[in-house]
């Protein structure tokens, strides 16, 4: 049931309900799922209170005569897990893997305690500055987003409560944002502008190509990922102007148009789009929030099981559409735009990486004892005021 006591997964609070299984200080460590290769991105926790807490994680209670709680929280968070790690298809940590990480651990808690005084104010204080980032990162996408409604359905107000042919249990948010374009454009069924291709590669030497939530497809290096061999004949033919969707994760936006040659997994949808639609302005308008909205209500839930939209959904999606010399012209000026975005959201990605290092780094180096917390902290200010 709903409450206020937080729901712990393997590295973040998922959920709040209104039951515990501890009340008690702690330390979580994450044991399958968690970020463990993501350095922006902590995987253990000082936690204090009622909590609950799932199967994906460790509890560990510290003894406090021979460790600051939350020393041993950073402590962990400086561990390199690539020598832990086990798993062919999620990162596990488990427990045996677990009980052989070794930490440095100074004998005198009160200096513990100094050293996790100063990273609960330096960590902070970059934790801070990396929200503002950030919060700089939604507010592009959210002018992305603004731009991408204007043009793909000629305005930036969808009519959410309005009622048209489109309605339905099966088109609710999409059908919405199609009632709302002009009364000119054609309004259609996905089915009836992009027809499923099913050619396969057999024993065909065709690169492999990898599909990205950012809406790009990219050569795949089969040395980092080789498939498997059995499954390469059955991999799909992508040519240029095709549009490739991974259903399992069209609700982070996994959708591109191909600009060469390749084949990509058969869990992918491949489909040739009809003369008459210009396909960038297509990947465009299916990338747009009301149509990730429509994907969410085509899922069951956000686990890797339950999130495939089903091909039948696909078939039906309601779009709208002005001339194809109109979406040429539009499609032109929205991959210039997206162009620019990406632009800012990589030097945004880029100063958040920064401080992510830092932290990390400050964070291993005072664990370990290559720095005096009150000489640096000293060291810090001065650096801040001059």
């Amino acid at each position: 049931m709903p409450g206020d006591i937080p729901y712990w997964g393997a590295g973040n609070i998922v959920d709040y309900i209104d039951r515990h299984l501890f009340d008690e200080d702690l330390v979580l460590l994450g044991e399958d799922g968690a970020p463990f290769f993501e350095n922006d991105r902590d995987v253990a926790f000082s936690v204090s209170g009622p909590i609950w807490v799932n199967n994906h994680i460790h509890v560990l209670r510290p003894f406090p005569e021979r460790v600051e709680q939350r020393f041993l929280a950073y402590a962990l968070n400086a561990v390199d897990y690539g020598l832990f790690i086990s798993g062919s298809t999620r990162d596990k940590l488990t427990q045996e893997d677990m009980m052989r990480i070794r930490i440095p651990l100074l004998t005198d808690v009160s200096q513990q305690r100094r050293i996790a005084d100063f990273l609960d104010h330096q960590v902070g204080r970059i934790e801070a500055v990396i929200r503002l980032w950030d919060q700089q990162s939604i507010s592009i996408n959210e002018a992305h987003q603004a731009a991408l409604l204007n043009r793909t359905f000629g305005t930036a107000h969808i009519k959410t409560g309005s009622a048209g042919r489109w309605h339905g249990t099966v088109s609710l948010a999409a059908g919405a944002a199609v009632d709302s374009t002009p009364p000119s454009w054609a309004r259609r069924r996905l089915k009836s502008v992009a027809r499923r291709s099913y050619e396969t590669r057999g024993d065909r030497d065709i690169p492999l190509l990898s599909l990205a939530s950012a809406g790009h497809l990219y050569l795949r290096s089969i040395d980092r990922q080789p498939p498997a061999a059995e499954s390469l004949p059955r991999y799909l033919v992508v040519r240029p102007g095709d549009l490739v969707i991974n259903p399992m994760w069209l609700i982070g936006g996994a959708l591109a148009v191909s600009s060469m040659n390749g084949c990509v997994s058969p869990d992918y949808r491949v489909f040739r789009v009809d003369d008459s639609v210009e396909p960038r302005f297509l990947h465009h308008l299916l990338r747009t929030k009301p149509f990730i909205d429509q994907y969410r209500l085509y899922t069951r839930a956000n686990t890797t099981f339950d999130r495939r939209v089903q091909q039948e959904d696909l078939d039906n999606l309601p779009i709208s559409l002005p001339t194809l010399e109109q979406q040429r012209h539009l499609a032109t000026k929205l991959d210039r735009l997206t162009r620019d975005i990406e632009d800012a959201q990589r030097l945004v990605s880029t100063a958040r990486s920064l401080l992510a290092q830092r932290k990390r780094s400050l964070i291993t180096a005072a664990v370990r004892g290559d720095l005096d917390p009150a000489t640096m902290s000293a060291r810090i200010e001065r650096m801040a005021t001059a």
